[in-house]
């Protein structure tokens, strides 16, 4: 049950940041000086995955770009002696397989899924959100993968436990306390009303899920719901009923990083936590009249 494979869906028009996103994808936006897309390989990679499968629309072909070698660039910072910045570089490729599936159009996460199926090839595979990062000491991927390794599982999913008055944001983890932070899934609520929300205050945050082949025979016969559009959760929520799906607690702070502020707060706390751009930061923002 090694998770080697990763599926990320980064096919959506990102209409929060427009009028950026008309030409850069919001996966593609930087945090200090590497993109949000980097910061989700770099935890998949920590976590034992080096093969990554993108769903990307036709707009989005740019995507391919950042993952390919540059050899032109590569051999300027060769002979400048640029050895840091050559290796930045080239960490964005080595050792890993990329391939690229097209959703046409934006038919919803489950769609999306389902346009990488031949690319997964009945392995298991993580799936994750191309815009969602976290900070932790433990990679967040690499605490959903012990939980599915340790239970044998069709499914797990990444939850966080929010204050009450926020649940209705996300969507519920309905779930049975095992030990520690290891919960059996019984359903997922998306976005329900306070008086309707599970009790644990467990909510999706970051789409970190792994996944055995078997989503995919839910995918196929899941019918189209919010929006018309066939959501990944729905099928997820499908699977779980047959009982072989848990739930991780994730150990980590969570960015959604396609909300603005948030994005704004991620380059803030990356940059705190920058040895190199710490100090300057803090004196600025001393400098402000709040």
């Amino acid at each position: 049950m090694n998770i080697t494979k990763a599926v990320i869906p980064v096919a959506g028009f990102g209409t929060r940041f427009l009028p950026i996103t008309k030409t850069v994808p919001k996966e593609l936006l930087p945090i200090i000086d590497k993109p949000v897309l980097q910061y989700v390989i770099d935890e998949a990679v920590a976590s034992g995955i080096n093969e990554f499968i993108f769903v990307i629309s036709p707009e989005k072909a740019i995507i391919k770009e950042y993952f390919k070698p540059y050899p032109k660039l590569e051999k300027k910072l060769q002979e400048k002696g640029k050895i840091a910045e050559l290796e930045s570089i080239k960490n964005i490729y080595k050792g890993l397989k990329f391939s690229y599936a097209v959703q046409k159009e934006p038919l919803g996460t489950g769609h999306a899924l389902l346009c990488a199926e031949k690319f997964v090839k009945g392995d298991y595979f993580a799936y994750f959100d191309g815009d969602a990062v976290f900070y932790s000491n433990e990679p967040v991927m690499s605490q959903v993968i012990k939980v599915f390794k340790k239970y044998n599982a069709d499914g797990v999913v990444g939850g966080m436990k929010v204050e009450r008055e926020k649940v209705t944001r996300y969507g519920n983890l309905d779930v049975e306390k095992i030990t520690g932070k290891e919960y059996k899934l019984l359903n997922m609520i998306e976005k329900p009303t306070l008086d309707k929300a599970p009790p644990h205050n467990m909510v999706v945050c970051g789409q970190r899920y792994v996944f055995s082949p078997k989503i995919f025979k839910y995918l196929h016969s899941q019918k189209p719901g919010v929006n018309d559009e066939i959501w990944t959760i729905d099928a997820a929520n499908r699977m779980a009923k047959e009982g072989n799906f848990y739930a991780c607690e994730i150990d980590g702070k969570y960015y959604d990083t396609g909300n603005k502020l948030e994005f704004l707060k991620a380059n803030i706390d990356f940059a705190l936590r920058n040895p190199e751009l710490k100090e300057g930061v803090i004196e600025y923002l001393k400098t402000l009249k709040l």
